[in-house]
């Protein structure tokens, strides 16, 4: 039996059932031995098995599975009331997840297709033993390998009538369709379409050596200090700027789907994510604000000698005070990378929370966003999805009444919600800033024409003038104009208009989405609506990484 420890890879297998497809068993059996000999070689120590433990070439990978201790079994099977025997601690999988079948076929659907999209949900590789042949009905082998390839999924090919198992590799976008009917159609391109296998090859594809998140927190007394107060002052300025904030409304978990393992291992992972990703953004903007007022405090303090002229000697230590300070904030920002350290914390956040609904519905983001988010999903994101065992139980109306509403609540509502309150939020600030730099324009503008009309008014009226007008207006042109390039800095960094505007088009979106799913649970019916959501969601999740660089801090400010 499996001992235990980190899952590094998630195996969907496929296979014919028919004896004279799957050919002769104990060959079978060899090569799939091999397969698990080549997957040790490659670098897994332990990964899960995805398969619908049908008749034949399933039952043999199983069992070979178990001899080799490769790692636990999970069983996907079409049907309530099928295969209920071969699950348990003991038995052919330790696990299993019962689907709907009877429903889909009323409704329509194709109980065996939903069973393989469900296999290749969470899968890192697929192992099909397959004769080459086109397909001969919905959710065959041929099927497999053909999602496979669509969604970039590495494919280790076993043809019955070859010694040797070969190769798919995940290709680029607009490579894919072509691998597909190259494969299906062209009987003498096959060996040309695919590598053999080969555990070095095997070793580079899967990248089993699971990535860190880089370490942007803290290096240091100095960042240990900023980092225990200073992401309050962004909190502090966007209450006092923006606002209290609103708090979104949630929909409470399900009791049932609370208690799912694999739902408990995500929502940790998905929390402790979001937790990095706002200290480390409260952290960054704080420095960005600090940065700023340190350049207003450092023009204020220079301009009282205007007032005080025995005061030059403390105001040049006053600004060289508050340089020193300003510097040893930007060297820890740029030391500990806080920027960077956000936006990666940010979007494994997002990724994880997507997946964290997705996981519920039987779907996954692994296809979806940009290639840059399909590669973090694969890079950072999977190593901890692959932690998460699949839904066990039943998928009957009961459980789809129950964990839907929640997935779509989270995954459409509940954002459109987040983005509209955030948007809301987010305009205001743009718009008291953008208030606050025109006063000082205008303030500037006062000054300067007071100051000119008071030098070319007669002596007898400049006598009549306050004698602090004169040092006010000089004092006005070099803080205000201070003030207004740091209104203008804040913006031009932490871009509150153009996030405030990509809300509102999420949440016409999200609205829109909402209107348009079924108000019935049906499970289909969330897939598609979470697939659509996903889409924008990623791409939202996406300008963090564009916007990384202009993020970065200056010495300026």
């Amino acid at each position: 039996m499996d001992g235990g420890g980190e899952i590094q890879l998630q195996v969907a297998f496929a296979g014919h059932r028919r004896a004279g497809d799957m050919g002769d068993a104990d060959a079978l059996e060899q090569k799939l031995a091999r397969i698990c000999a080549m997957l040790k070689a490659a670098g897994s120590r332990r990964a899960r098995l995805l398969t619908g433990l049908a008749d034949g070439a399933d039952e043999i990978a199983a069992k070979v599975w178990r001899d080799e201790a490769m790692g636990p079994i999970h069983a996907i099977l079409p049907f309530l009331h099928e295969g209920h025997s071969e699950v348990g601690p003991e038995r052919a999988a330790r696990t299993g997840t019962w689907l709907d079948g009877e429903r889909l076929q009323k409704a329509g659907g194709s109980p065996h297709l939903a069973q393989t999209r469900w296999l290749l949900g969470g899968a890192d590789l697929l192992i099909a033993v397959w004769t080459g042949r086109p397909k001969r009905g919905l959710g065959g082998t041929a099927d497999a390998i053909r999602l496979a390839v669509e969604d970039g999924i590495p494919v280790l090919w076993i043809n019955p009538r070859d010694e040797t198992p070969r190769l798919i590799p995940p290709l680029p976008m607009h490579r894919r369709e072509d691998m597909v009917e190259m494969i299906q159609s062209l009987p003498g391109s096959r060996a040309a379409a695919t590598a053999r296998a080969d555990p070095s090859v095997l070793g580079r594809i899967l990248d089993l050596e699971t990535p860190q998140l880089s370490e942007a927190w803290t290096r240091g007394r100095f960042d240990a200090w900023l980092g225990g107060w200073l992401w309050r002052t962004f909190a502090l300025f966007q209450r006092v700027v923006g606002g209290r904030p609103v708090s979104t409304p949630t929909h409470p978990v399900p009791a049932d789907l609370a208690s799912q393992p694999g739902f408990a291992v995500i929502t940790s992972a998905y929390l402790a994510a979001d937790n990095r990703a706002d200290k480390l953004a409260g952290v960054h903007r704080s420095e960005q604000i600090l940065l700023l007022m340190a350049a207003v405090a450092a023009a204020a303090i220079g301009a009282t000698p205007v007032f005080w002229p025995w005061f030059k000697f403390e105001a040049a230590i006053g600004e060289l005070t508050v340089g020193l300070f300003a510097f040893a904030v930007w060297w820890a920002a740029q030391r500990s990378r806080h920027h960077e350290g956000w936006t990666q914390a940010r979007r494994l956040a997002e990724q994880l929370r997507l997946n964290r609904a997705g996981w519920a519905l039987g779907v996954s983001t692994r296809g979806a966003g940009s290639p840059s988010m399909r590669h973090e999903h694969i890079a950072l994101a999977r190593p901890i999805l692959r932690q998460a065992q699949p839904p066990t139980g039943d998928y009957d109306a009961r459980r789809v009444a129950a964990w839907t509403p929640w997935a779509m609540a989270e995954l459409v509502a509940g954002q459109a919600d987040y983005h509209e309150r955030q948007g809301s939020r987010n305009r205001r600030i743009s718009r008291r800033v953008q208030r606050a730099a025109d006063a000082g324009f205008v303030i500037v503008v006062i000054g300067l024409v007071a100051t000119a009309a008071l030098s070319a008014a007669p002596a007898s009226a400049r006598a009549w003038a306050p004698p602090w007008l004169a040092p006010a207006a000089i004092a006005a042109g070099v803080i205000v104009p201070a003030i207004a390039a740091a209104c203008m800095a804040l913006e031009a960094r932490l871009q509150f208009e153009e996030q405030a505007e990509r809300s509102a088009q999420l949440v016409e979106r999200l609205r829109r989405l909402e209107a348009e799913v079924d108000a019935r649970p049906q499970l289909e019916a969330a897939q598609g609506a979470f697939r659509a959501a996903a889409e924008w969601l990623l791409a939202e999740a996406d300008q963090w990484r564009e916007g990384s660089v202009r993020r970065r801090l200056s010495r300026g400010g």
